[in-house]
């Protein structure tokens, strides 16, 4: 493990320079009809980031304000602060590392207005079984797929959000997309779009992470980086405070690095299930037992169970090897959603590829 691997490899490449250079308004329309073509879904939306496309769903899709939305206990922290500031996000107890359709057929009350399903670590969730219990009470089912663009499903909610933060799995420069079927919903999420925000924050932001996917491994090694990983991924109560860029919306040069990179999304998914594989061998030989990647998963880094994720995260770091901890955390009582507390304290993801 002598390598730095950066979650995402935002390096960017000489032909993909000189077409950021090139970017102009037409490339937000045709990042949309193209994430149509590769996602299936009818009509797509482009937003400012997951988080805000997940709200503009909700909205769009007639979830009263008030009203319960059933998330899974292990979540990102702030997207359900997020939720909570229109909505009473739910938390309930996971299976496998999605939301348990058990758990959250008793969850459902006459005040549940939407279930919103988290693909999380590029594993689908239980799709089938939550539309059914969705269908059954009279609710929208919303795919939360910022970690699962990519990822097949069997069956699909009324609407999925992805991601193109520097780290997912369609790696830009940050924004998001919203897909659904009805030109009716499209519209009102297109209308409900905060309109203002610090796009230059998330240009900074992206031109950062490149510097960091090439300088990072020394520092990471030196331990220099500890403190600001987990000012800011770690610690919830600092995650969940407004970033300048989370509302900008997306611009001409985010859109045409998304058009770049999606051209090649299907090669680069079937590159990390391959690695997915190999590295999971390459554990096994070393006494160290891994999550098999979930059917219709993308192989978005290898899932290990420890005692103590926070410190096995940290030495890793020192070794170069990034292994991000605290992506998704505990959003509900430990007591009811027990087994999401575990994951949280347990559950590592090392990189597909080394």
């Amino acid at each position: 493990m002598a390598d730095w691997i950066p979650r995402a490899r935002g390096e960017l490449t000489t032909a993909e320079l000189r077409a950021l250079s090139r970017a102009n308004h037409e490339d937000l329309p045709a990042l949309e009809r193209e994430l149509s073509a590769a996602t299936g879904w009818p009509f797509v939306v482009l937003v400012p980031s997951a988080r805000v496309g997940v709200v503009a769903a909700l909205r769009a899709l007639g979830a009263p304000a008030g009203s319960e939305v059933l998330v899974s206990a292990l979540n990102f922290a702030p997207l359900v602060e997020r939720i909570r500031a229109r909505w009473a996000p739910t938390a309930v107890d996971v299976r496998g590392t999605s939301a348990c359709p058990d758990r959250v057929a008793e969850a459902v009350t006459g005040r549940t207005g939407a279930i919103v399903a988290t693909h999380a670590f590029g594993r689908p969730a239980p799709m089938a079984e939550l539309r059914a219990i969705a269908d059954a009470a009279g609710v929208p089912l919303i795919e939360d797929a910022a970690q699962a663009l990519g990822a097949r499903t069997d069956a699909r909610g009324d609407a999925a959000v992805f991601s193109f933060g520097p780290t997912k799995p369609l790696a830009g420069w940050g924004g998001g997309a919203v897909g659904c079927d009805s030109a009716t919903v499209a519209a009102r999420i297109r209308a409900s779009l905060p309109t203002r925000g610090e796009r230059a924050s998330r240009l900074v932001r992206g031109v950062a992470f490149e510097i960091a996917s090439r300088f990072g491994g020394p520092l990471a090694k030196t331990g220099a980086v500890d403190a600001i990983v987990e000012r800011w991924l770690v610690d919830p109560a600092r995650a969940t405070r407004r970033r300048p860029w989370q509302d900008a919306p997306m611009g001409a040069i985010e859109a045409r690095l998304v058009r770049l990179r999606l051209a090649g999304l299907a090669a680069r998914t079937l590159a990390r299930r391959l690695d997915h594989a190999a590295v999971r061998a390459r554990l096994a030989a070393r006494g160290v037992q891994s999550w098999p990647d979930a059917p219709g998963g993308i192989g978005y880094g290898v899932l290990v169970s420890c005692d103590d994720a926070e410190t096995r995260a940290r030495e890793l770091r020192h070794l170069g090897v990034d292994a991000p901890f605290g992506e998704l955390r505990l959003v509900g009582d430990p007591d009811r959603c027990p087994r999401a507390a575990e994951l949280e304290r347990t559950l590592l993801r090392v990189p597909a590829a080394w």
